[in-house]
């Protein structure tokens, strides 16, 4: 499969890697994490403490799950960016071909339903978060 498509794979490739970087620097820890500041932009990111990059000791359990939801809240807008992409070039290179028009509109109108409920979990988990605990 490499052989056939070397240079898109190799773009997504390189865009997962730049994408999946963790903070290089971490200058600075909390000396009371709680589940408050999961929503916060630190460099102790659930990627770095699931990875190994960031070794604390003092991690709450409910700091841990806040950034786990925050890590998997932004690989979805990602696979949104990914499938939004993919539609609008099916779309776009459907050349007057019905069936693969219909199949463009469809993902789209999906991606489109799919964030919808994402921000929307995003938006009841952090307000309960910020609110109530």
């Amino acid at each position: 499969m490499f052989k056939k498509y070397p240079i898109k794979l190799s773009f997504i490739a390189l865009l997962l890697f730049f994408f999946s970087q963790p903070s290089l620097v971490s200058a600075q820890t909390s000396t009371k994490p709680n589940l408050k500041d999961a929503f916060s932009d630190k460099e102790n990111t659930a990627f770095n403490l699931i990875s190994g990059a960031s070794y604390n000791k003092n991690i709450v359990l409910e700091t841990l799950a806040g950034q786990i939801i925050t890590l998997i809240f932004s690989l979805l807008g990602i696979i949104f960016i990914l499938f939004t992409i993919y539609g609008g070039y099916l779309y776009l290179t459907a050349r007057g071909n019905e069936e693969q028009t219909k199949k463009a509109k469809s993902i789209i109108t999906q991606n489109i339903i799919g964030i919808v409920i994402i921000l929307g979990a995003y938006a009841l988990v952090y307000f309960i978060i910020k609110f109530f605990i």
